[in-house]
Formats: structure tokens, C-alpha cells, sequence
């Protein structure tokens, strides 16, 4: 069964993250777009996640993605 991303305050600064892991959303994300890990090489690396972690933590960074940065833009 997949974690489910949270956003907790006082945990890693807010950002969203694996539930019940330390693991941020742009861990994952930042090593599938900027370094171009593949989701086995993602899995590998973080050997607490499965295939659906990383493709919700993915899927989450993508729905968001625009208007992340739009909010740091503003800020």
C-alpha cells in the first residue's frame, strides 16, 4: 500500500513528504527531472519505498508543480 503525502507543521520545514518517512516529495521529484533517475534507481535508493510511493510522490509534484512556483514567485 502507498504512504500518502503530508504536509505537517514542524516537520521538514512543512514540505511535502512520505507519510511516516522524512522523505520530501522534491527528494524524489529532483531525482526523476534534474539528475534523471528512473523510478527502479528511485526505489533502490530508497529502499523503504515501493513503485506507488514513488508514483504518488511524483504524481503529487506534478499537480503542483505550477503553482509552487507561482507561490514563490509571489513571495
Amino acid at each position: 500500500m502507498s504512504r500518502k503525502i503530508v504536509s505537517e507543521h514542524g516537520v521538514l520545514g512543512g514540505e511535502p513528504h512520505l507519510k511516516g518517512t522524512r522523505i520530501r516529495v522534491s527528494d524524489v521529484s529532483t531525482k526523476y527531472e534534474e539528475l534523471g533517475y528512473t523510478i527502479d534507481e528511485i526505489e533502490k535508493a530508497y529502499e523503504r519505498l515501493e513503485t506507488e510511493d514513488i508514483e504518488a510522490a511524483l504524481s503529487y509534484f506534478y499537480r503542483n508543480k505550477n503553482s509552487e512556483i507561482a507561490e514563490g514567485e509571489t513571495a
